[in-house]
């Protein structure tokens, strides 16, 4: 699987985050009584006023939230090739947004289809993207 242009920057706030992709594993903190999760380095979880250091590993599995074909690169490093780009709905809760390949599918993606995450290598981290899911 090709890499991919963009390398984030792991900072303080999302090191734990970044590591572990180097490990294959999607992971987000989660609030003091594990009852919302979300992505991916935000200290004060959503509707929550209080810090959290927990983190909790997601099962990479979830699906097409919105979905665009976009024809135009956002820089050049994205080459020339159309790519599509979705919001995913992870199983856990969360929403990200991620590029979907299609390595080796015939079918076009579609809102509501069943994803699940792949790691693209980067210089120093690993990105997650996502695959359609048969």
């Amino acid at each position: 699987m090709s890499g991919i242009p963009y390398q984030p920057t792991p900072d303080f706030e999302s090191t734990v985050y970044w590591d572990a992709t180097l490990e294959n594993r999607l992971v987000a903190r989660t609030s003091e009584d594990g009852a919302i999760a979300w992505l991916y380095a935000a200290p004060i979880g959503k509707g929550k006023n209080s810090i959290s250091d927990k983190w909790i590993e997601l099962s990479g599995r979830g699906s097409i939230d919105a979905l665009t074909l976009l024809h135009r690169p956002l820089t050049p490093e994205f080459g020339s090739h159309p790519y599509y780009l979705a919001i995913i709905a992870l199983d856990e809760g969360p929403r990200m947004m991620s590029r979907i390949i299609l390595e080796g599918q015939e079918r076009i993606p579609k809102i509501g289809d069943t994803v699940a995450v792949v790691f693209s290598q980067g210089a120093s981290v690993k990105i997650p993207i996502f695959k359609l899911v048969k």
